[in-house]
């Protein structure tokens, strides 16, 4: 029982101490303000092309490509960023798997990767670009960090690709935001 128990324990310390994690995006931590974002933002040489209650969209270079990056806040605290891949005719799911391979090389394997498609489409018929435009088809991967908080990979139905990154403590503090709202309604 002793050795079970000293096991356990040596799992659980070695999982602690070589789980990797993230605080943010970029230089960037979770729960920075708005004004903190654009300063950060602006020397990395990227430019606000719209600015709106809780979201600022910016254009600029990440990973060497030209993107829109797309903060969210809640009370002025940034918990959401997703970075828009324009897609390029026929080449939605090589930058998907681009992306990827960037973030499994970081991160390592995804905790989740699902590409799937639906009747008449299958993966490696040609036709997969199709299937995502028609909501029959899906290319996710998503690493879940300590605390809840997560990086998606994905392939919207406009066929850009997205990366994803969301802090979970804010965001549950946004949704019971919006379901008090909500019953306040009621």
């Amino acid at each position: 029982m002793k050795k079970l128990f000293i096991g356990f324990f040596c799992i659980f310390i070695c999982s602690f101490v070589f789980s990797e994690s993230m605080d943010g995006f970029w230089g960037i931590k979770f729960g920075d303000s708005k004004e903190k974002v654009k300063q950060v933002m602006n020397e990395k040489k990227c430019i606000v092309i719209k600015e709106e209650g809780d979201f600022i969209i910016f254009t600029g270079v990440f990973t060497e490509q030209n993107v829109k990056i797309n903060f969210t806040f809640f009370k002025n605290q940034f918990y959401t960023v997703s970075v828009q891949y324009p897609h390029d005719k026929n080449m939605a799911i090589s930058k998907w798997q681009e992306n990827m391979s960037l973030l499994e090389q970081k991160y390592g394997e995804p905790d989740k990767k699902i590409r799937k498609f639906i009747s008449p489409y299958m993966d490696g018929d040609g036709f997969e670009e199709q299937a995502i435009l028609n909501n029959k088809g899906i290319l996710v991967g998503q690493w879940n960090f300590d605390g809840g908080d997560t990086i998606s990979c994905f392939i919207y139905n406009d066929l850009d690709t997205y990366i994803m990154y969301s802090d979970a403590q804010i965001n549950e503090l946004h949704n019971i935001f919006i379901q008090q709202n909500k019953m306040n309604d009621l």
